[in-house]
């Protein structure tokens, strides 16, 4: 709750559990939204982006 005043835009919270030799891999990500929706848009193109080269570069490990 105290990042309401802070990032007025919102956040926004990935998490991801992956399979990888037996075990289970988790990722989990959280980014402040600006306020602007065109920005925010942005804001979480670029992160789910960024999300799946991670989870693809962990994968290849």
């Amino acid at each position: 709750m105290p990042w309401i005043d802070i990032y007025t835009g919102g956040t926004q919270y990935v998490s991801s559990v992956q399979k990888r030799e037996g075990q289970q891999v988790h990722y989990t990500s959280w980014v402040p939204l600006p306020p602007h929706s065109a920005d925010a848009k942005l804001v979480m193109l670029r992160s789910h982006r960024r999300t799946k080269a991670m989870v693809k570069a962990l994968a290849s490990q």
